[in-house]
């Protein structure tokens, strides 16, 4: 099995510097990933990220580079396997 195959089946996450470097590499190799203030706060090697949204946005601006879809908040549960509760 190739890199690519085995990535495909994965999600890839990056904490601080190596956030954008490993988000790029797994959706250009087709796997998934997850960005967020949890993991980093900078938005590039100057910026301090002013929300989670500007980190979500660069994920996407890298999806959209490699002209892969963005999983909505179900497509990603469901990706996880996680059931929806109702209350």
């Amino acid at each position: 099995m190739g890199v690519g195959q085995v990535c495909r089946q994965c999600g890839k996450s990056g904490i601080g510097p190596a956030q954008l470097t490993i988000n790029e590499w797994a959706i250009c190799k087709g796997g998934h990933t997850r960005t967020g203030l949890e993991d980093n706060v900078w938005l590039d090697r100057e910026r301090l990220a002013p929300s989670n949204a500007a980190l979500v946005q660069r994920a996407i601006d890298l999806c959209e580079k490699y002209e892969r879809p963005v999983a909505t908040w179900q497509q990603a549960r469901n990706l996880f396997g996680l059931r929806m509760i109702t209350v």
